[in-house]
Formats: structure tokens, C-alpha cells, sequence
């Protein structure tokens, strides 16, 4: 089952943003993983949130909290479950949860 890592700076999503992203992420998972609508299944992918401390983040040596946010997200599943298209769809979903989170 996938462990799902959030990285953002530190604030970017309050408690109930997290909450809401955390459920998308997990739909995510059970979506290009093909996987049933089982709680059980679903209570195994694990989601994670990093937040980088504010003056932590550089980009070009530089803050960028200014012009964007930051978010990187380590999806980490089981070996040989997602074929190149589903690792696709996996990064246009989470680009989408991630925004709507936001």
C-alpha cells in the first residue's frame, strides 16, 4: 500500500486543508492503484505532511515564497503497480488536489 509524503513550507495548508488534502491524496492512491472502495484498503496508504520551516526553502539561492509555493509530493507504492501511464495520471492528480487544497 503507498506511503504518501507532503512537503511544503511551514503554514501553506491550515489543519483543515491538510485534512482535506490528505483524503484527496489517498483517493489518488486508490484511483490509478485500481483499488476498491474497502476502508480497510483505504486506512493502509499513509499520508504524510513535511513542513519546511519559514527561510528553509531557496530557490536560486533565493525565497521564492514571494512568486510561488513550493510543494513536492514522494509517492511511494508498491513495486510493479503502476504501469508509465498510471504514474502520469498519479502527477496530474496530485497537481490538481494540491491546488484545490490550496
Amino acid at each position: 500500500m503507498p506511503n504518501i509524503m507532503i512537503r511544503a513550507p511551514e503554514g501553506v495548508f491550515d489543519a483543515e486543508a491538510r485534512g482535506k488534502l490528505a483524503r484527496a491524496a489517498t483517493a489518488v492512491a486508490r484511483i490509478v492503484e485500481q483499488g476498491g472502495d474497502d476502508p480497510r484498503q483505504a486506512a493502509l496508504t499513509w499520508v504524510t505532511f513535511d513542513e519546511v520551516k519559514a527561510g528553509h526553502v531557496f530557490a536560486g539561492g533565493e525565497d521564492p515564497l514571494e512568486q510561488l509555493i513550493p510543494v513536492v509530493v514522494f509517492f511511494h507504492y508498491p513495486a510493479g503497480v503502476l504501469d508509465d501511464a498510471a504514474r502520469a495520471e498519479a502527477a496530474r492528480l496530485f497537481q490538481e488536489v494540491i491546488s484545490e487544497a490550496r
